[in-house]
């Protein structure tokens, strides 16, 4: 959940143009990469060619599939 501490952040501002919404939600795979090609053959946009993730943390990797 995200609740803005204070009027003027950016989460406040969010908030009050779109409402309450599913900002985003996790999972966990033992091959993501295979996974994220499994979202594409089956038609999911995804929007990073190549996934991404902290270079000091090789085992956390993200990509992204819009809302739309």
């Amino acid at each position: 959940l995200w609740a803005p501490g204070e009027p003027d952040t950016w989460v406040h501002k969010v908030l009050a143009k779109r409402g309450e919404f599913v900002h985003h939600i996790a999972f966990l795979s033992d091959d993501f990469g295979h996974t994220v090609e499994q979202c594409r053959e089956a038609g999911l946009p995804i929007i990073l060619d190549e996934n991404s993730g902290p270079p000091n943390m090789p085992w956390l990797k993200w990509n992204f599939i819009p809302e739309d």
